[in-house]
């Protein structure tokens, strides 16, 4: 494997990882605002969490 076909590869999977975290800090937020928020569906939603699982 050349230089430049690994440095491709590496630049591509670090990418492809910084865009992951963003994705997975993003649903995070997402769901922080969910579960905790003091709406009437966030009551719900942890209501039925905490009585099925």
């Amino acid at each position: 494997m050349k230089l430049w076909q690994f440095l491709t590869i590496f630049l591509i999977n670090i990418l492809a990882i910084i865009y992951s975290i963003n994705e997975i800090s993003i649903s995070y937020k997402e769901a922080d605002i969910f579960f905790n928020s003091n709406s009437m569906l966030s009551h719900l939603t942890n209501f039925s969490t905490y009585c099925f699982g």
